[in-house]
């Protein structure tokens, strides 16, 4: 249940205790835990190693998690801080408490849980998918979105105002040389914010329009997607000039009853994403495919980049789910594409791309489809 250590009479308490508690080093690394805490972090028994805490927390989640126990640590101050920890099956929404420095060794936290995020899909026998169930699902999801939206938001008010001290401390000492640096970080800041913003109204416009779409059956057009995706491989080799790959559409794709917007908005995604994603590799490579059948059709985009883990390929469509930590985006983009294609009637998933490399992201469209 312990590591190894000299502190019998903390191990002793922090082994009583029936809430989750560990002791935590300047470092962030855990030295004594108890079982609650164990299970909480679901860290596997016996341990091998020291474990390091914020390997066990939401990757979302460690940027304001490492920066204010940090800060706490150095000032030797207490904290109450929330964050999501666990591991890829189940996060755990936690209430980390930090107590005060008692002496020159590690610090108690303990750790309160709130609500349990499960990363499974949710299967056709899920109850919670009937009845009166249904209007807790979706305010459970209305909670974790709120949450989410506040992390977000959250993470970079926390950089510009750690920030903003350090200019206020080097301009009072008159140390002008990192100033240049502290509002570079500011900047970056800033702009990942406006990004935040603009996809969320990206993602209230697209539930606003499917309000309009369902009480007016005009707002639904005859669609060519092969203009379409042509307009869209235009802007997208116009606003990717570095990119020296080979892009294109395979053949000829059907016309489909939609909303031209957002169907636009779909491919405009999902071909970008694919481009970007290809844009460290030799050769990058990205095709539209299509396949039609007698219920619908399935356009395809693929490409011969890094792709996604089998284990990944449903939750990548959840809001703000971030696999790459050096992506531009904020995660909400494939979740508009979701969205979209849900209110058309269809459906969108993940499949193997180029040669068993890369993504194959499938949009399935089951609207009146005139073969290409």
């Amino acid at each position: 249940m312990f590591n190894p250590g000299e502190h019998d009479a903390e191990k002793r308490c922090l082994s009583r205790l029936s809430v989750a508690a560990c002791a935590l080093d300047a470092n962030l690394n855990i030295h004594q835990m108890n079982s609650a805490a164990v299970g909480l972090l679901r860290l596997q028994s016996p341990l091998d190693d020291v474990p390091r805490l914020l390997d066990h927390v939401h990757p979302q989640d460690r940027a304001s998690t490492e920066m204010e126990l940090r800060e706490a640590l150095q000032k030797d101050a207490s904290i109450v801080l929330c964050c999501r920890v666990g591991d890829a099956h189940q996060w755990v929404l936690t209430d980390l408490h930090l107590g005060h420095a008692a002496g020159d060794g590690p610090r108690l936290v303990v750790m309160t849980p709130n609500r349990v995020f499960p990363s499974t899909a949710k299967g056709a026998a899920d109850p919670r998918a009937a009845g009166a169930g249904r209007a807790d699902d979706q305010a459970e999801e209305w909670r974790r979105f709120a949450y989410t939206v506040a992390h977000d938001l959250r993470v970079p008010l926390v950089t510009m105002e750690s920030n903003l001290r350090l200019m206020q401390q080097d301009l009072a000492a008159s140390r002008t040389a990192s100033l240049s640096e502290d509002l570079a970080e500011i900047d970056s800041a800033v702009r990942k914010m406006k990004r935040l913003v603009v996809e969320l109204l990206d993602l209230a416009r697209i539930g606003r329009l499917d309000l309009i779409a369902a009480s007016h059956s005009h707002a639904v057009d005859d669609i060519d997607l092969n203009e379409v995706v042509d307009q869209v491989i235009r802007e997208v080799l116009s606003g990717n000039p570095g990119w020296n790959g080979l892009l294109r559409r395979l053949n000829r794709l059907p016309t489909v009853r939609g909303r031209t917007t957002q169907l636009t908005e779909v491919f405009q995604n999902l071909v970008d994403n694919a481009v970007k994603y290809t844009a460290g590799i030799d050769n990058p490579q990205v095709e539209v495919d299509c396949q039609v059948q007698p219920e619908g059709a399935t356009i395809v985009v693929r490409d011969n980049g890094p792709g996604v883990p089998v284990g990944d390929r449903s939750r990548v469509f959840d809001l703000f789910v971030q696999l790459r930590p050096d992506a531009s985006g904020v995660g909400i983009g494939l979740a508009i594409v979701r969205s979209i294609v849900s209110s058309h009637g269809g459906r969108v998933w993940i499949e193997d791309g180029l040669d068993g490399r890369g993504c194959a992201f499938c949009v399935f469209l089951n609207s009146p489809v005139c073969a290409p």
